[in-house]
């Protein structure tokens, strides 16, 4: 109960220094810790891309990230997971099929917090931050991986302006 409870005020903390993300509160505990959150980014990041290959950008996202109940055991890491009809299109977050929304965060260690893994997103959003290449850890969407290799490096389409 105390791990939640100190997740809760370090991402209250994180997300108060931003003008970029807002946190709502899903769901809680009896004693009122919450234990699923959404988190909107407003970030312009790439949202998809057009038949010619070239990105469609949005600017806001939203991402609900879940504790299962037996959190923070090493087993129950928390989930995260872009909803709404606009998904990033990053290889470390599902884009296409079954996976579509999914974040692969890579959470170093059990002492990763959800404060972190939210700074770690936003990095994503903005591509400061991805992996795309063919081996481990593997991208999340091989084919926004492969675009990424072929298409937005190449051309610069993943390193715009931030405005």
């Amino acid at each position: 109960m105390y791990r939640l409870l100190h997740e809760w005020e370090q991402l209250i903390a994180a997300v108060e220094q931003r003008n970029d993300i807002v946190m709502q509160v899903l769901d809680t505990t009896p004693e009122g810790i919450p234990t699923a959150y959404t988190i909107d980014y407003l970030i312009k990041c790439i949202c998809g891309v057009n038949v010619d290959g070239s990105p469609i950008f949005a600017h806001r996202f939203r991402m609900e990230i879940r504790l299962p109940e037996q959190y923070p055991q090493v087993d129950a890491m928390p989930s995260f997971h872009f909803v709404g009809n606009t998904l990033p299109w990053h290889p470390n977050i599902g884009y296409h099929g079954d996976l579509a929304g999914r974040v692969c965060v890579n959470m170093p260690n059990t002492h990763a917090s959800l404060a972190w893994a939210v700074e770690r997103i936003a990095l994503y959003l903005r591509y400061e931050l991805y992996h795309a290449l063919p081996e481990s850890p593997y991208p999340e969407d091989i084919k926004v991986a492969q675009w990424v290799r072929e298409q937005g490096e190449p051309n610069n389409w993943i390193y715009y302006d931030q405005d």
